[in-house]
């Protein structure tokens, strides 16, 4: 299985750096590389980025960047406090997203897969929260 890159060049913003997918399929990042989330020169054959954040301003500086490979294959680099960037061993993936202190992707069969502090798991779409073409369910009042 080969991943389908976007149509163009992507960028995805982090805290303190910002990462460039370039149209030749290399990643470009700059800004603050305090914990390596920078180092992607030697990243090739990209087809998607994410960069990790901070989300309220009382916490600091903890980023990582995130890329997938047209082959499945998923690199990380960056702050890895909570083991946010231990997916050399992702295969198969055609999604990824990048959070404050996890990483997480998606395989073509819907099974989602997510590295963090305290979990390193693959879950079936139905286990993951994952909802396949279904209307969003709405609590309250006569439901």
């Amino acid at each position: 299985m080969k991943v389908q890159k976007w149509p163009k060049p992507t960028i995805a913003a982090g805290r303190r750096h910002t990462v460039a997918l370039k149209s030749d399929s290399t990643v470009v990042a700059v800004g603050d590389s305090k914990y390596g989330q920078c180092e992607v020169g030697d990243w090739c054959d990209i087809v998607a980025v994410a960069a990790g954040n901070v989300h309220m301003a009382t916490n600091t500086g903890h980023t990582h960047t995130v890329g997938l490979k047209a082959d499945g294959t998923v690199f990380a680099s960056g702050w890895n406090k909570h083991g946010q960037c231990e997916v050399s061993d992702w295969r198969g993936m055609v999604s990824i997203a990048a959070g404050w202190r996890h990483t997480i992707g998606v395989k073509a069969n819907g099974s989602v897969k997510w590295q963090s502090e305290d979990r390193s798991s693959l879950a079936p779409a139905r286990d993951a929260g994952v909802r396949e073409n279904r209307r969003p369910h709405h609590a309250g009042v006569g439901a």
